[in-house]
């Protein structure tokens, strides 16, 4: 979650520092005067905070609110420990919420619930594959995207591991992935089946 904020704060100050060096650098041609004020880091960063508020279109749910769509058990298997949590940094907010199901036989799935508020830099770095169309598939298993219970998807299985992944964009502002282990991808899509997503 730290390292999502970090990227989206850097990507942020990227070319607002660019303009601003810009502005000093004609500002000292035109003038030499060691006495006139230039643009500094605190303006870039208040420009930052600025284009944050216009870019969150709304206050991401409280991962408490996320963890009432993390039920007690996903098609059989147990729910054995579940967290979250929210964090923000200079405009940008995100809240998480987490839960882990397991079986005696070994299955396990690890379901992920994230808000962004709508920040759209946000969407764009969780879920990149919203954007375009990928059917690639070789002998130690497959990527797609897809349309999964009417949400777009992407996913991801190894055969060899019997590791499934699969990701949904909810409502183009929260994305939930689950990981399935010991477990193919049919599976997994009806255990998430469960997740009453309409809450969201």
């Amino acid at each position: 979650m730290r390292t999502l904020l970090r990227s989206l704060l850097f990507a942020s100050l990227l070319p607002i520092l660019a303009c601003s060096g810009k502005q000093a650098t004609t500002a000292d041609q035109e003038d030499s005067n060691p006495n006139e004020p230039t643009t500094d880091i605190t303006d870039a960063i208040q420009q930052v905070q600025n284009q944050a508020a216009q870019l969150q279109e709304g206050e991401p749910l409280s991962f408490r609110e996320l963890q009432e769509v993390l039920p007690e058990k996903l098609d059989g298997l147990e729910r054995t420990s579940k967290s979250g949590q929210s964090n923000g940094a200079m405009g940008f907010k995100i809240s998480q919420a987490e839960a882990k199901y397991k079986t005696d036989d070994g299955e396990s799935i690890e379901v992920e619930i994230l808000d962004t508020g709508g920040l759209k830099m946000g969407l764009m770095s969780m879920a990149a594959w919203a954007s375009l169309e990928m059917d690639k598939e070789d002998d130690n298993g497959y990527e797609r995207t897809s349309t999964v219970q009417g949400y777009k998807a992407f996913e991801k299985y190894n055969k060899r591991s019997q590791r499934s992944e699969l990701s949904l964009l909810v409502k183009e502002r929260f994305v939930v992935k689950a990981t399935g282990r010991n477990m193919e991808m049919k599976r997994l899509k009806a255990a998430i089946k469960d997740l009453p997503l309409k809450k969201l």
